[in-house]
Order: structure tokens, then C-alpha cells, then sequence
């Protein structure tokens, strides 16, 4: 059996989000489809309640798992085996055991990619190019057959959105040299290709524009008619975890500035959107001190729902960090406030670069402190040409999405 179109899950989960329409509209068009974790990522923990969950259950017909440990690849049928596998390899005491005490026994367990026949025979296979630079890259590669069509998206939008040093060119990577020919790059604007062209080996010359492949319309439909229900006239904070970037002092006193803003213009609600990283207790329970435990459920409330969803009637959203939800809010129509202090980046910190330029394209305001927050507020509030600007600077920066294209 020839599997029609696979997704390498890679260089993070945030990625299945990035190209899951490609699998809904395969099925759409009565094509076989897979998608393959690498274990690394397999074994983090997982929220199944998401949206991208429920959409990948209606239009994926397998599952793989790659160990780069033992060159292992684990096949599961459906997606309820393939939910109890991941649960089970997500426990910690689960792992330690595995890496311990069944380390000599799962090569006997688990087909052994390093046959000389590959063990996928697929058409189609979506992956990041940025991803060959992970360790477990080149052993997964093995496992599909040579004449396998390679089609690159990558993870994040870049040209004008990224900083130079982002954008450096690619290494060579030996492994993939005789793919090059046969590997297309996907990219969400015609301003994107002198960047990409730059940036890749001379070999690899199919460029192809489709637009942001997650903002095609049909996918949008699809997501939004899975909810009945959804906040509405609520303020949507776009959350980020804590880091060497983002502090937790910054991250906690601009809840605070959120928080403030809000009952200054008496908005009742305020919604947060959790990072895919944001799952321990630890990354929760800043939001129930800055925002107050006891007002949960009353004045703010955590949200897994799909950005098409929870961002849909929403009065705007605030951003405590850089994200592609910019992007996505751009093309709802929703004001977009980034609430974050530069000053304390480095002149030549890529992030820094990276948030002024999204902020000079026209894709987001910034505010750095309480009382450029709450001015930029009251201007979301008052008049509609924040939210217009920010629209058709989506609009002259990206193509429409044609990712159907991609399949005639």
C-alpha cells in the first residue's frame, strides 16, 4: 500500500497545526493519509482536547512513531491507540523505565527501520527543512522510499517578519543532498522567495506561493463549525511560557497592565490562550496570581479552543510575546496589541528585530508599559482603524491560501 500524503511532526507539535489542512483536504479528496511523530515529540505531554486533535481523528488513516534510540518505527491504526500510546510514553516513571529496563528488549518489539527495504512507501511528505538540523532527522528520513515526493512548509512566517540573523543560509546536509531534486518549497508570500532562494542549496529549485496553508477557508469553516458555543465580547490574551526572554516578573506584571486596562474600561471578560508548552501547574499559576484565583470563571478563564474559534468574537487580543496568532487575528479582523518591553533586549537580539519589524509591517501595535496599553486600548474600542490597518497589512503581505492547488 502507498500511502498518498505523510507529515513529519517536526521541529515542534505547533507544526501540526501549521499543516494539518493538508491532511483535511487530502481526505477531502479521497487520498490516503499518515502523519509521524518523532518520539522526542511523541512523548511530550499532549492536550487531545484541542482542536487539531479532532480534526486530525476525521481525516488521518495512520499514525507513526520514530525512536531515533533504537531506529525503531511503531505503526498504530487508529487515533484512540495511538491517544493510550501517547499517555503511556508521557509519564515520566513510564519512560524511565523504558529507557532503563526495556532499552534491549523494544528492537524485538519494534520493526527495525534499518531493513533494506524503506518501510513507508508514500507520494507526498510535509516537513519543515528547518527540521534536518535535529538529531533524529537523518534515521527518519531512511524510512521512506526514495522517490518520495518531499514538500517543505515552514514552522513560522519569516522575510520581513524575521531578523538577519534568522535568516542565515542553510547548511548542507548530506543526508538529504539526493532528495534536493525532488523537494518543493511551499511559501505563504511571493515576498518570501528571495529569502528562501538565498537561503537553500541551488539544487532545490521548485518554489511555489499557496499562502498561509492554515488560513484556507474552507479549514476555517471546518474548525469553526466543530463550537456552538464560544466567548464573545471577551478580551483575548495570547500567552506565552516563561523563559530567558520573557521573564516571569515581565509575563506577571503584564497581566497585571492587562487586568488594570480592563476594569478601567469595564470589560468583563478576559480569555487566555495557552501556549502548547503551558501544561504544568507551575505555567498556571501565574495567571491565578496576577489575575486572581478566586475571580476564575467570573473575570478571566483559560481557553484550549482553536484561535478561529475563541478569537472570533472577540473585542481584541493582547500578545505578551511574539506569535503567529498575529497573523491569524490579522485575517479575522481582530486588533492585535503586543505588550512587551524591548528595552530590556539586547540592540541586536534577534526577538527585539523580529517584534519591530511585524510592528512596522503594520501586523500588530506595541505597548510598552501601562500607559501605552491602555491608550491603544481605548483606541480598539473606539474606532475600527487599528483593527483595518492591521487587515490590509495582512492583505498586501500574504497570498490568498490555495493549498487546494496544491492537489490538482
Amino acid at each position: 500500500m502507498k500511502i498518498d500524503y505523510t507529515i513529519i511532526i517536526s521541529p515542534n507539535l505547533g507544526y501540526l497545526d501549521a499543516v494539518l489542512p493538508v491532511l483535511y483536504l487530502a481526505k477531502k479528496n479521497d487520498k490516503i493519509t499518515s502523519i509521524v511523530f518523532p518520539f522526542e515529540i511523541f512523548r511530550r505531554k499532549m492536550r487531545f482536547s484541542d482542536t487539531v486533535f479532532k480534526i486530525l481523528q476525521e481525516c488521518n488513516d495512520y499514525y507513526y512513531i520514530f525512536d531515533s534510540r533504537s531506529n525503531s518505527i511503531r505503526k498504530y491504526n487508529n487515533f484512540q491507540r495511538f491517544k493510550w500510546a501517547q499517555k503511556i510514553n508521557s509519564l515520566r516513571y513510564y519512560r524511565f523505565l523504558q529507557e532503563q529496563l526495556f532499552s534491549k528488549m523494544k528492537p524485538l518489539i519494534w520493526k527495525k527501520s534499518s531493513d533494506k527495504t524503506p518501510l513507508i512507501s508514500v507520494e507526498n511528505i510535509v516537513f519543515d527543512i528547518y527540521s534536518l538540523k535535529k538529531g533524529y532527522m537523518k534515521n527518519l528520513i531512511s524510512i521512506f522510499c526514495d522517490d518520495s515526493h518531499w514538500v517543505s512548509y515552514h514552522h513560522g512566517i519569516e522575510a520581513e517578519h524575521s531578523s538577519q540573523s534568522e535568516v542565515a543560509k542553510y547548511p548542507e546536509f548530506s543526508f538529504f543532498k539526493k532528495r534536493y531534486s525532488k523537494t518543493q518549497i511551499i511559501l505563504n508570500s511571493n515576498r518570501e522567495l528571495s529569502l528562501w532562494k538565498s537561503r537553500l542549496p541551488k539544487e532545490i529549485s521548485s518554489f511555489h506561493v499557496y499562502g498561509v496553508i492554515r488560513h484556507h477557508e474552507a479549514y476555517i469553516k471546518k474548525i469553526q463549525s466543530l463550537y456552538a458555543n464560544y466567548p464573545k465580547d471577551h478580551v483575548l490574551v495570547i500567552s506565552r511560557p516563561s523563559s530567558n526572554y520573557l521573564s516571569k516578573e515581565d509575563k506577571y506584571n503584564t497581566l497585571l497592565d492587562i487586568k488594570e486596562t480592563c476594569k478601567v474600561y469595564n470589560l468583563k471578560k478576559i480569555v487566555i490562550k495557552l501556549h502548547p508548552k503551558e501544561t504544568s501547574k507551575k505555567d498556571l499559576d501565574i495567571f491565578y496570581e496576577a489575575l486572581g484565583r478566586e475571580n476564575y470563571g467570573k473575570f478571566w478563564e483559560f481557553s484550549n479552543l482553536h484561535t478561529y474559534v475563541v478569537a472570533k468574537e472577540a473585542l481584541f487580543a493582547i500578545a505578551i510575546w511574539r506569535s503567529n496568532i498575529i497573523f491569524d487575528l490579522n485575517l479575522l479582523k481582530i486588533p492585535i496589541i503586543m505588550r512587551l518591553n524591548l528595552v530590556k533586549l539586547g540592540e541586536n537580539d534577534s526577538h527585539k528585530q523580529s517584534i519591530r519589524n511585524i510592528v512596522k509591517s503594520g501586523n500588530a501595535e506595541l505597548a510598552q508599559n501601562y500607559e501605552q496599553l491602555n491608550e491603544l486600548v481605548r483606541s480598539t474600542l473606539i474606532s475600527n482603524e487599528i483593527q483595518t490597518r492591521q487587515h490590509l497589512a495582512y492583505a498586501a503581505y500574504f497570498s490568498e491560501s490555495l493549498i487546494q492547488d496544491f492537489f490538482d
